[in-house]
């Protein structure tokens, strides 16, 4: 897919992506079901914690097709994943609006690999001002980047 180092580089600090999305009760129950949870009751506010993820690439705007596109994953064993992190700086909320944003935090050559950490960032107007309500990060390592 021809991303380079030095192109991974150029994007480290710079958003690419930018939206809003809310959770709602549906996707809550669908998730606790999924993972074996007790549902939540209708009415109850707060969201299921692994619903960071989703909400978080629909709320960015973003897919993992578009990152392994814009990352320039290719086949099968080109890409790995080397480490994650969720932050909750406040309780997500059902049927609440975020605002989604996503970020290259960095882009090392490790040896052979590149190690590439991106952020998926999750803000609420009703929060302005507090900082991110939660943030998803993922460390991937690229094989086949050239230099």
């Amino acid at each position: 897919m021809g991303v380079s180092l030095a192109d991974l580089q150029q994007m480290v600090g710079r958003p690419f992506a930018s939206g809003a999305a809310e959770w709602a009760h549906w996707e809550n129950w669908l998730l606790a079901d999924c993972t074996g949870a007790d549902p939540l009751p209708p009415g109850e506010p707060l969201a299921h914690p692994v619903a960071i993820f989703p909400l978080a690439l629909r709320a960015a705007g973003v897919t993992i097709a578009d990152l392994f596109q814009r990352f320039g994953v290719g086949g099968g064993g080109s890409v790995r994943l080397a480490g994650y992190s969720w932050e909750y700086h406040r309780p997500l909320l059902v049927g609440h609006a975020y605002r989604g944003s996503a970020v290259v935090r960095r882009a090392e050559p490790r040896g052979d690999i590149v190690e590439v950490e991106f952020a998926l960032v999750l803000t609420d107007d009703d929060a302005a001002g507090d900082g991110p309500t939660a943030t998803m990060a993922a460390i991937w390592e690229l094989s086949g980047v050239s230099g």
